[in-house]
């Protein structure tokens, strides 16, 4: 069974290296406390939050800058 989740848009992509990255550990974090396997509605929720991530990242320019919301300590 395909699951789709939009993107929402919060501005333009800047730098997409490590993303995907972003987006794995997303997933992993909002499942983690959840039963397994995820419902539906869990799974999506939990994709959601990956996207936001993800996208966050990649409005960041470079690698290894700060995304909203860090303060670098």
């Amino acid at each position: 069974e395909a699951i789709g989740v939009p993107a929402r848009s919060n501005g333009p992509a800047i730098d997409a290296t490590g993303a995907g990255d972003a987006f794995a550990a997303g997933l992993i974090g909002a499942l983690v406390d959840r039963p397994w396997p995820p419902d539906r509605v869990g799974l999506e929720a939990a994709m959601a939050t990956a996207i936001e991530l993800a996208g966050a990242v990649a409005r960041a320019p470079g690698a290894q800058a700060l995304v909203d919301g860090e303060n670098g300590a």
